[in-house]
């Protein structure tokens, strides 16, 4: 099938449309959405993936309706996440995606806020209601009470592309905090009496991520080119 490439814009763009920002749901024109129709069971989603033609980043995104245009408009955490969104006129590549995708059953989230005494299982919970498919590596903000929580998606169980709908486990990782730094002086001695390779190991014990090396490594993947 030939891929299809349209500029991709915000939702807001769409007049008497209802904005639903906290959603995988996107906008494309009717004209494809009419051909790509019968390539989908009823009542199943139509799932496509998007690929980013100035950074190469893609998304998978659930079609939900169609715009007036030959454009695409989909929520902006869609635009961050590819790296879009900046000044002029961002451009995907668009396919449908008719593969099989598993049912999600566990997704592993890191909370990049403190939401104090808030109920965030209950915030998320309803927040993912709104998704269709779901992918590790994905950055999101939930409205929690009165604050808005960033939180990154790590994991997803069984596949790295997971369908939403059904019973699933939902685990909050822990802030991992990096370990503090042996004493120098205190170990100068045994240091010392290592020779060779054994040696060469010490002080280079690996240690857990920061959520501040969360952030940056989330900033090196969003602006990394892709591979394929």
């Amino acid at each position: 099938m030939t891929d299809t490439v349209l500029p991709i814009r915000q939702l807001c763009f769409l007049e008497h449309t209802p904005i639903i920002e906290g959603s995988d749901e996107v906008a494309i024109p009717k004209w494809l959405f009419e051909s790509w129709l019968d390539l989908f069971p009823p009542s199943t989603p139509m799932i496509i993936t998007m690929k980013a033609i100035d950074t190469g980043m893609e998304r998978y995104a659930c079609v939900n309706g169609s715009g007036p245009d030959d454009a695409i408009y989909c929520p902006n955490w869609i635009l961050e996440s590819m790296g879009l969104g900046g000044e002029g006129e961002d451009y995907v590549n668009l396919l449908p995606y008719t593969g099989e995708i598993e049912a999600a059953t566990k997704i592993s989230i890191r909370l990049l806020e403190d939401a104090g005494d808030q109920d965030v299982r209950a915030a998320v919970e309803a927040y993912l209601d709104r998704f269709h498919v779901l992918e590790p590596a994905t950055m999101m903000t939930v409205p929690v009470g009165f604050l808005e929580v960033p939180m990154y998606i790590e994991r997803t169980e069984p596949a790295p592309l997971v369908r939403l709908g059904g019973e699933v486990v939902v685990e909050f990782l822990e802030e991992e905090v990096a370990e503090p730094e042996p004493d120098v002086e205190s170990n100068s001695n045994s240091s010392a009496s290592h020779t060779g390779e054994e040696g060469a190991m010490v002080g280079n014990t690996s240690k857990p991520l920061t959520l501040e090396e969360i952030r940056l490594k989330r900033l090196e993947y969003l602006t990394k080119p892709s591979s394929s």
